[in-house]
């Protein structure tokens, strides 16, 4: 389940944000700025 961001502003931020974290070597997995998204929770990979 996920919530889809539409605000240009706060995509930004996010991908700023979530820059400076994988420059610090954190594990994190970036994605485009329009496939941007927040997981609330994973359920299982779809086949």
């Amino acid at each position: 389940m996920a919530i889809e961001l539409k605000d240009k502003e706060t995509i930004e931020n996010i991908v700023s944000f979530s820059s400076r974290l994988k420059q610090n070597q954190q594990k994190i997995k970036l994605v485009a700025p329009e496939n941007l998204h927040i997981t609330i929770k994973f359920l299982e990979d779809i086949k």
